[in-house]
């Protein structure tokens, strides 16, 4: 069933035949247990305006969930994803190594270190905190750490997958712990003792494989301008809205067995905060050397957090990959404001 068809007819995008072999995959990589990316993730696999344009070149999409954007990095590396959603640690370490071409804002907001009768950052020193290595909400608890004169050794660093930490934290498993949203709003819901101790700004993105951006320039403008569909169809109604974050919901349950705890409503205020609200989203300006990213680039640096060969220039030019650009300016041509989903 069509959910909605506006803007006018079905028609060609500026995909030429001969643009890829017979049988070619588009592989994307999602993260369903995190909000707003897995609501446009989930618009994006039901997007039958892209799934036409791929298939006028024997093209075809395929998605790949994962429960943390490190857990991508390698994949990308190797090719085997040709686009993911990766929040700004992963994003940093793909770009400084040349391999990413970053296409839009995903989401900009704060992550949280929620602790459990904690009341300062200092109180974390000798106790057990949840992390998730190598993302955005590890960024936000180094952060924490280094303005609470603590080193990384001085607490005890406990693994975990993101939908596990709200119960851990619950069964005195874990102290405290750093995540990203629906979690640390699911903590402060379930329990009167879990508080906020510090919140750290994080973005996410959407990002291309570099050398696919320039052997498929096309299929990567086509997934830009899904990309673009879903933000526009989220914020045309209320309704639209919450069929994208049910449609994450089941998405959710299937990745890990159940669904998102937080309510509908809670779900849906979540990603209009942190993207639909946002100023310009989904478009981003190249940072500066006075930028966050490059305050992060070079905090993480310092700490050895980086690959040796991270380079900021890198960083730069897959910031100056204009793809969004030239959706945005090219519209009627890549169908932004066609819609129809698959139920």
């Amino acid at each position: 069933m069509q959910a909605l068809l506006v803007g006018g007819m079905l028609g060609p995008v500026g995909l030429r035949a001969a643009s890829a072999p017979s049988g070619h995959t588009l592989v994307l990589g999602t993260q369903p247990l995190g909000m707003p990316c897995s609501a446009i993730s989930a618009l994006i696999q039901r997007d039958q305006v892209l799934q036409q344009t791929l298939a006028r070149t024997q093209w075809r999409l395929s998605h790949r969930p994962f429960g943390k954007g490190s857990d991508m990095l390698p994949l990308l590396s190797l090719r085997q994803l040709s686009a993911a959603f990766l929040g700004d640690m992963p994003t940093l370490v793909a770009a400084a190594l040349g391999e990413a071409a970053i296409v839009g804002l995903v989401k900009q907001t704060s992550t949280a270190i929620v602790g459990r009768g904690l009341e300062r950052i200092e109180d974390l020193r000798d106790k057990r905190v949840g992390y998730v290595e190598a993302s955005s909400a590890h960024y936000t608890l180094l952060q924490a750490l280094n303005l609470a004169g603590l080193q990384e050794s001085q607490i005890t660093l406990v693994p975990l997958a993101v939908d596990q930490m709200v119960e851990a934290l619950e069964r005195n498993d874990i102290d405290a712990f750093a995540a990203w949203e629906p979690a640390s709003s699911l903590a402060l819901m379930r329990h009167r003792a879990h508080r906020v101790i510090f919140r750290g700004s994080t973005t996410d993105y959407l990002v291309i494989n570099h050398f696919f951006t320039q052997e498929h320039p096309e299929i990567s403008l086509a997934l830009i301008a899904s990309f673009v569909r879903a933000i526009q169809w989220m914020r045309l109604s209320r309704l639209n809205l919450d069929k994208a974050v049910r449609w994450a919901n089941d998405e959710a349950t299937s990745f890990s067995g159940r669904a998102l705890a937080l309510p509908l409503r809670q779900l849906t205020a979540i990603v209009e905060r942190d993207l639909l609200d946002v100023p310009a989203a989904p478009w981003v300006s190249p940072p500066d050397a006075q930028s966050p990213l490059r305050q992060e680039f070079e905090f993480l640096a310092r700490l050895g957090k980086l690959p040796s060969q991270a380079r900021w220039g890198q960083v730069e030019r897959a910031f100056g990959y204009d793809g969004l650009s030239k959706v945005l300016t090219q519209s009627r041509q890549y169908q932004t404001h066609v819609f129809n989903y698959r139920e």
